[in-house]
């Protein structure tokens, strides 16, 4: 069991890492914290030289004893997906938000074979200070995150993706609510007036994807409002197989797998004469940069990477702290933000 100084001290540490006191922040008298702690003055002392020690705190003459340096609350492995546009989203609002709440934040590339980050990720914690860190990861491969050795480094895994199946007792998974998204972008449309909606479902024979999932989700909307639902599938001549829809079907409104793709669909369509948003709503997914820089400006449902930080630093912190478990799939609802594709300008939904 821990010495009555060891006790005090480690309290006062916790209490800075915290947040309870400060950056700045001159401490209360020593008499305060010896009545506060059940102690002696002489006990608090001590515990303040130590902590001065590790540069955590320093007495000012005719001040007192001033918070100097916070240490962090624990390290974090942030591993990204290697995807351009999944990182662009998430990259900064994820390891900022890791950071203002006071972890070590070690970032990680996507893109790299299991054995290449075995490697990549033994070489980096070789030199730790020995507390196992956490993972969280963006849109990492599941199979990456099932090896053995990513059990052995981490002391829990926070992992973002499209799909809620937690991988192990000590995974928390953080998704997009997929069902709201298909609600917010199929009533929205429903409200415009549009009737015939195609959407894509992946490719042909895909079984278990995002994309299918969505489009189950759209399907069964748009048949209980009567109206007509298409599936559009990717691949060679998926183009062509879009304007038939929107010639010979009389589609009028289309979801796109992304904004890059929302673009492509849009450039193809300019050249057989069919206009956006005159001829057919176009609405992308994940309100990239480039959603914005489209002509026209797309309709796109944001991820919500600001909320989707928040809900992976909650479960980290849960995971460090050790005093409640965290969920084991936090969902996270996404936002329809509208542009002109779709004929009007405002945001739909919430985090």
């Amino acid at each position: 069991m821990a010495s009555l100084f060891e006790q005090v001290r480690d309290r006062l540490e916790r209490g800075i890492t915290a947040g309870e006191y400060a950056l700045g922040e001159v401490l209360p008298p020593v008499e305060t914290l010896a009545e506060r702690h059940g102690c002696s003055p002489g006990t608090v002392r001590r515990a303040m030289t130590e902590l001065a020690q590790r540069g955590l705190v320093r007495s000012i003459q005719r001040k007192g004893t001033v918070v100097t340096a916070r240490p962090p609350r624990g390290r974090v492995c942030l591993l990204l997906s290697g995807e351009e546009h999944m990182d662009l989203m998430f990259q900064r609002p994820v390891y900022e938000a890791l950071h203002q709440a006071n972890f070590q934040v070690d970032l990680v590339p996507g893109g790299l074979d299991a054995e290449a980050l075995q490697m990549r990720l033994e070489a980096l914690f070789a030199s730790g200070s020995g507390i196992k860190p956490v993972l969280a990861s963006i849109m990492a491969p599941p199979e990456l995150l099932k090896e053995p050795w990513a059990h052995r480094l981490f002391a829990g895994r926070v992992i973002y993706s499209y799909y809620p199946e937690p991988m192990d007792p000590k995974a928390v998974m953080i998704c997009p609510d997929l069902q709201q998204m298909a609600r917010d972008v199929v009533e929205y449309l429903l409200r415009l007036g549009h009737r015939r909606i195609a959407v894509v479902a992946g490719f042909p024979g895909d079984r278990a994807t995002w994309a299918t999932a969505t489009a189950e989700h759209a399907r069964h909307l748009v048949e209980v409002a009567g109206g007509t639902f298409r599936p559009h599938y990717l691949g060679p001549g998926e183009y062509e197989s879009l304007v038939r829809l929107i010639q010979e079907e009389r589609v009028t409104a289309y979801w796109a797998l992304h904004d890059h793709h929302a673009l492509q669909v849009m450039a193809h369509l300019h050249r057989h004469g069919i206009r956006v948003p005159e001829d057919l709503a176009l609405v992308g997914r994940n309100d990239t940069p480039w959603s914005r820089n489209g002509r026209p400006a797309l309709t796109s449902v944001s991820l919500d990477p600001t909320a989707t930080a928040a809900a992976i630093v909650r479960a980290v912190l849960a995971m460090v702290q050790n005093d409640t478990a965290p969920d084991a799939v936090s969902l996270v609802r996404p936002r329809l933000v509208v542009r002109d594709s779709t004929e009007a300008t405002s945001t739909v939904g919430g985090a």
